[in-house]
């Protein structure tokens, strides 16, 4: 038996019922969802399930930002820095070290193995404390103080990706 036609009525009904309306109106969220798994040998597994979820206090855009990180560069907020926003206004930062992101079809030597795992960023908040990015990992965190916040390559230079959220 063949297929039914859909009656006029309800075509007519699917065109003209409006999309739902968004769940946040006037507020912003972030959400994060994550799995560190781990593998041992001659254990089971070990996962440990990441989630997180917020409301924003601004309903400011993300800023993103790639950049070539060598000696020490200063993190960049681009429109949080403006006067109108201020570093006041940021909430979470990201840090990807883009290294070790290569396309599946390339095969890179031992040595170029070995020179990429040497690009570790470091990034370093008011020049004491600072946190080990290795190549293709990140850092994800709300600091309390965002103005003297600088990356640094150990090993030449890192390609690295960071992202600015509101508050």
């Amino acid at each position: 038996m063949g297929e039914q036609e859909p009656s006029s009525e309800s075509l007519e009904e699917t065109i003209l019922t409006p999309p739902p309306t968004p769940v946040l109106q006037g507020k912003d969220r972030i959400t994060t969802t994550g799995f560190v798994h781990h593998e041992h040998q001659g254990s089971p597994p070990h996962s440990v399930k990441l989630n997180c979820s917020y409301f924003t206090e601004t309903v400011e855009q993300p800023y993103t930002r790639r950049l070539t990180v060598g000696d020490n560069k200063q993190i960049g907020y681009g429109w949080f820095n403006e006067d109108d926003l201020g570093l006041d206004s940021i909430g979470l930062l990201i840090v990807l070290n883009l290294e070790s992101t290569l396309p599946p079809s390339v095969q890179p030597s031992k040595e170029e193995i070995e020179d990429t795992n040497k690009r570790v960023v470091k990034l370093l908040i008011n020049g004491d404390v600072e946190f080990d990015i290795l190549p293709g990992l990140f850092f994800m965190g709300h600091l309390t103080d965002y103005a003297d916040v600088s990356l640094r390559c150990v090993h030449k230079t890192a390609s690295c990706v960071i992202h600015v959220f509101p508050k």
